[in-house]
This record gives structure tokens, sequence and C-alpha cells, in this order.
């Protein structure tokens, strides 16, 4: 099984994504969306919060917390969460669920670690972590198989995707190096 990643400048074109995914009878256990909320942009959804340790250690990982009716017409139920150390994101499916799951593990890599869990590659899934701590927004969809991998990239070319290499290429001449290569993603 295969996970197909679009970057977006927004969550606008991410809903409209997500809302066509849908259509072509996606599931919600299978498509994911992060986006940064650093701004508080999402924070109206936002009905709760919950501090999620890590069992062994008992430290604080990730707060996480419920949106409230779906953002922006989503019809999927969607989480808050701050992670210490890279701040706070609205996040819904599988990524969530990883992330939440992640707890402590979160500060060092859970949005990589967790799409490389998906089967991301681990060079593309840090290009999908700079992007969001870029602003822009992460639709991911999990558990393709081969016939339906063409049909989700599709799906995504058909709205504002942007080209993550070519961001890259941008990040790269303005100083970012890449997750240094004695960082050790935490699964």
């Amino acid at each position: 099984m295969s996970t197909v990643v679009g970057v977006f400048e927004n969550m606008g074109e991410a809903r409209k994504v997500v809302e066509a995914l849908q259509q072509a009878n996606y599931t919600r256990e299978q498509i994911s969306v992060i986006a940064d909320n650093r701004d508080g942009r999402y924070q109206e959804w936002v009905r709760d919060e919950t501090v999620v340790t890590d069992d062994v250690t008992g430290s604080e990982g990730a707060v996480a917390g419920g949106i409230e009716g779906g953002l922006i017409g989503l019809a999927m139920g969607l989480g808050a969460l701050v992670i210490p150390g890279i701040g706070p994101f609205v996040a819904m499916g599988p990524l969530l669920g990883a992330l939440v799951g992640a707890g402590v593990g979160a500060v060092t890599g859970g949005i990589a670690a967790s799409l490389i869990d998906l089967g991301v590659p681990e060079d593309q899934a840090h290009l999908y972590n700079e992007a969001t701590q870029h602003g822009y927004t992460l639709v991911a969809v999990s558990g393709l198989n081969h016939d339906q991998i063409d049909n989700v990239e599709d799906i995504m070319n058909v709205f504002d995707v942007v080209d993550i290499d070519e961001r890259s290429e941008y990040w790269t001449s303005q100083g970012w190096i890449g997750a240094k290569p004695d960082e050790e993603v935490v699964r």
C-alpha cells in the first residue's frame, strides 16, 4: 500500500481536494490533512485541549484538542495539536492519530516520522515537514493500491498543488539544509 501527498498554499485549496477525494470514494480513514496553526487562524474551531503525555517518562508530548464541526466545510473531524518545539497544528486522518500517538516523539520529527510510517520516502517526508513549517497545508491519501495512485495524483493536480521540488530548491537557496544527518527520526 502507498501514500500520495500533495502540498497546497492554503486550507481553502486543501478543502477542495478533500471534497474531490471524498466524491471519488476515498474514505476519512485514508485522507489526512495537516496545517500549521501558529497564527491561530483555525483556533475558533478548537473545542478543547488535552495534554498527551509519554507513558514511559510522563513528560508532555503534544497537546491535542477536538475541532467542532469540521474545518471550513471538511466533512471529517480535525484535531488541534501543539507540538512542543514546533508549535500548533490542525490535523485529521491517519496523520492526526500518528502525531497524537507519537507523544514526546512528536518533538523531534513527528510529522516526518508519521509520513514515513505511511510509506512516504524519508527524503520526501522531510520536504513535506518543511512545507508545514512554511505554512503550507498537506493532504495525504494512504492505503492506496497501484491503480489508485494515478487517480489520486490526477485529483490533486486539478487543484493548485505546489511543486515541492521547486519549493525545496528555493528553501535550499535560502539556507535550509534539510534534515540534519545526525537527527534521528522518531517513529
